[in-house]
């Protein structure tokens, strides 16, 4: 299948909340991209303001479109379909997500100091490092499962 083929699968059959949430976790994953960058340079204000709302974007997205999508067409398919490749991404990409979203939001809760302090972490880069890894295999599986599902790749 060419590349023209794929980027026709992928805007005629996909739904257009399907294409929507993919297209803002692309946003989000480059925001949380930027934002690392920022805190490189160290413009730590920026950094924080970025990745906030990077995790914000996230997080609506899931709420509106994932959390949906899987609780109705994936897990009461688990585990007879799970040698299927569409399934089979779907619940890794579900796993990878719910761990990074769980981590991203405890990060920013962290550093928010909206958390009592015996819950908080002192040392922020192993977090914010783990957190934006997951995220971005969690974009990757999430590429790769609206491939196999709407192109026709599984």
């Amino acid at each position: 299948m060419g590349l023209a083929a794929i980027v026709s699968a992928l805007t005629t059959k996909a739904p257009a909340g399907a294409m929507l949430a993919l297209a803002l976790t692309v946003v989000a994953a480059v925001m949380f991209t930027v934002g690392w960058r920022l805190a490189v340079a160290h413009r730590y204000t920026a950094h924080r303001r970025v990745q906030i709302a990077a995790v914000v974007l996230s997080t609506a997205v899931i709420a509106a479109w994932m959390v949906r999508s899987f609780v109705l067409y994936v897990a009461p398919q688990i585990p007879a379909r799970l040698s299927q490749r569409a399934y089979a991404v779907a619940t890794v990409h579900a796993v990878v997500g719910v761990i990074a979203l769980v981590l991203g939001i405890y990060v920013v809760l962290t550093a928010l100091k909206l958390l009592p302090p015996r819950l908080r972490f002192t040392h922020f880069k192993p977090f914010m490092r783990s957190s934006y890894a997951l995220y971005l295999l969690g974009t990757l599986t999430g590429v790769l499962l609206y491939a196999v599902a709407y192109a026709g790749l599984g």
